[in-house]
């Protein structure tokens, strides 16, 4: 099934130091590893909170015992535990723990005979296991049974374990979803009953909810889990990284939206995890760190999240939208039709993207349609609707927030009609129902949807009011306003980005290479300085008289994960101003944002829109180690991001005459 593997382990002294507490409840975020691919991409990926990597534990996978045909007892793979081939997968991994992930051993898998061998002969291999962690020191030991094993072995196990390596050591079972939904699995013995005599000694299960066992395509099976006794602090959701890795993967954007659900439902839920990590969307092979950082969103890990409800008590207009079953109206219904939304299957509340809207009264006016809707002052990242197409889908419908300075954010979207949802772009089904009911008071038996909407606005004015399509056949049930605030902003990191050196140089200096310009002539560092504040931004200037500009090429460079309301950036044109400049910026689900911006050149500002004077300096540098007195400028952009999504790249103009200083992301 899951999982060839085995787990490893710690030293001792590390565990007791490095563990978590033991127990501990938190939303955890988890790779399932084997040796095959380089972390380097996990070790770089920082939240922008801690700047510590996204992914709080590491299972590598996997360890197997048994007398291996080598002359040893334990093999990672294919291989003992300390061949050289794995050097590079042990330094890795010490470096995570030191930046405060956790690595366990994953003991097991689908590839069955370790656990037939160690209770075999307990007295052979136990102390082989033992004896791994400690050499490795591993900080836990995630035991995946995916063979026959008696409640008592496995209970003597998690005993002696404990007993050997304390309080501090994490200790984890991978259980399929049906093990822990009061049916049975593929170990051989009853999880509720090991949770019942043993369930203080184990910190987590990493539950496999795939392969026909279970799905995370809804909440239904977790939340089963959790009816049956098994608390959400202790039940970790697994979820395959691809379609590659197994049967039943549930593409990503629809997991994070039963996590997002999870999350509100249980405030204590215990987190993710992904078999496996090599190809995990949605960055897949290229890019696998992008799942851990979208599920740590997701979790609303990294980030303060504010929602406000709308009221539309005084703006609804469709009466009614939803009603009682059995309950006779007029008016045409939601539809006009005489059909309606059911208020027993719609109920009070609707929860999507991770937060809950209160809807109307059923039986009165209860929807809106063709309105200007007044907005609770203030500012916020996201306008979400809970809306519907009728009599057809509503193609390139137009929707407009006003700011109280007069300016407006204008979207466009498709709306589906209710009984046939099409999946537009932008567009997510956020309750499905069985049967809708009718004007007469019967019901009739036809799928019918409601959908829910997110549209970014400009996080940096206060919002006034939303206009909403102006078409009979789009009805809105309920609007919130909502806001995303990091902890504060975060500079891109454009070291390996920075392709002209002595872009910046200190006076005096003589240098070669053409300089910021191409010409011989750069920046002064004496009057630059190391850091420039631009608009209560600060950044942070790369070293003078070496590689410090970079010269876009339309390269693409990698941006720090983490939601963000602008990027800023310190730019200039040279050998002229450079008009209508194309750059784009993308996020972690594949979307983008892109932006068109002229850029004056450095002795000649157009104040263009959108760019401002961060620095003015009186003279320029040349190449031979004299000044020019002339007057330069270095320039500020700010370009308003999405928010709600997680930044992955900025792909920058293919123009050689523009030169970017430095970037910072803020909330």
């Amino acid at each position: 099934m899951k999982r060839n593997s085995i787990v490893l382990t710690m030293a001792l002294l590390s565990i007791c130091l490095m563990g978590q507490a033991w127990g501990q409840a938190n939303k955890r975020v988890i790779y399932y590893y084997q040796t095959l691919t380089d972390l380097s991409p996990v070790i770089n990926n920082l939240n922008p909170n801690t700047q510590k990597p996204f992914a709080t534990d590491i299972m590598l996978s996997a360890f197997h015992l048994g007398n291996m045909s080598d002359g040893t007892l334990i093999h990672l793979n294919r291989l003992p535990p300390d061949d050289p081939s794995f050097n590079t997968v042990w330094q890795q991994l010490g470096q995570l723990q030191s930046m405060g992930v956790s690595v366990h051993m994953m003991l097991g898998g689908a590839a069955q005979g370790s656990y037939s061998s160690l209770f075999g002969n307990f007295s052979t291999f136990y102390p082989v296991l033992r004896q791994t962690i400690q050499n490795h020191k591993l900080n836990g030991i995630d035991l995946d049974v995916e063979e026959s094993v008696s409640l008592s072995n496995i209970e003597m196990l998690i005993n002696q374990l404990r007993s050997d390596f304390g309080s501090g050591f994490q200790i984890t079972l991978a259980p399929v979803a049906t093990d822990v939904e009061g049916g049975g699995g593929l170990s051989g013995f009853n999880y509720g009953q090991l949770f019942h005599d043993v369930g203080n000694q184990i910190n987590w299960f990493n539950v496999q909810f795939y392969s026909g066992f279970g799905s995370l395509s809804s909440t239904t099976d977790y939340d089963n889990a959790v009816s049956h006794g098994f608390p959400p602090n202790k039940l970790v959701a697994g979820m395959l990284g691809s379609a590659n890795d197994g049967s039943g993967f549930v593409d990503m954007n629809t997991v994070a939206n039963t996590v997002k659900q999870l999350v509100a439902e249980h405030p204590d839920f215990g987190g993710v995890d992904c078999w496996q990590y090599f190809d995990a969307m949605p960055g897949g092979q290229s890019n696998p760190q992008q799942w851990s950082s979208l599920m740590s969103q997701t979790m609303g890990t990294n980030s303060a999240t504010t929602a406000v409800q709308v009221d539309l008590s005084s703006a609804f207009n469709v009466n009614p939208a939803f009603v009682n079953d059995g309950t006779t109206f007029g008016g045409g219904g939601l539809d006009g039709g005489g059909r309606a939304y059911s208020a027993k299957l719609l109920g009070s509340k609707v929860s999507f993207g991770g937060a809950q809207f209160s809807l109307g009264q059923p039986n009165t006016a209860n929807g809106v349609t063709s309105s200007k809707v007044t907005l609770p002052a203030g500012r916020f990242s996201a306008l979400s609707l809970l809306a519907t197409g009728l009599n057809g889908n509503q193609p390139s419908q137009v929707v407009t927030v006003t700011y109280t300075d007069g300016t407006t954010s204008s979207f466009t979207q498709s709306f589906s009609d209710w009984a046939h949802p099409q999946n537009f772009a932008g567009e997510a089904t956020a309750l499905a129902m069985s049967y809708r009911d009718l004007s007469g008071g019967t019901t009739e038996a036809r799928a019918v949807n409601l959908y829910g909407y997110t549209f970014t606005i400009n996080s940096s004015k206060t919002v006034s009011s939303v206009a909403l399509p102006n078409n009979v056949n789009v009805v809105v049930l309920a609007v919130n306003l909502s806001g995303t605030a990091p902890a504060g902003q975060v500079q891109a990191n454009l070291a390996g980005a920075f392709n002209i050196s002595s872009g910046i140089v200190t006076d005096g200096t003589v240098f070669s290479g053409g300089g910021l310009d191409g010409g011989g002539r750069s920046y002064s560092a004496n009057l630059l300085g190391t850091t420039v504040s631009f608009n209560g931004t600060s950044f942070n200037l790369g070293p003078a008289n070496a590689a410090d500009v970079v010269n876009a090429k339309g390269q693409t460079i990698t941006l720090p994960s983490g939601q963000f309301s602008s990027l800023k950036m310190l730019a200039t044109g040279v050998n002229g101003n450079q008009s209508s400049q194309a750059l784009t910026v993308a996020y972690t689900d594949g979307t983008t944002s892109s932006f068109t911006q002229s850029f004056s050149d450095w002795v000649h500002p157009q104040s263009f829109s959108g760019e401002s004077v961060a620095v003015t300096m009186a003279h320029r540098d040349i190449s031979d180690g004299t000044t020019q007195v002339r007057t330069v400028d270095l320039y500020g952009y700010d370009f308003a991001l999405n928010s709600s999504k997680t930044v992955s790249a900025i792909t920058l103009p293919n123009n050689g005459n523009i030169e970017v200083l430095a970037i910072t992301l803020a909330p």
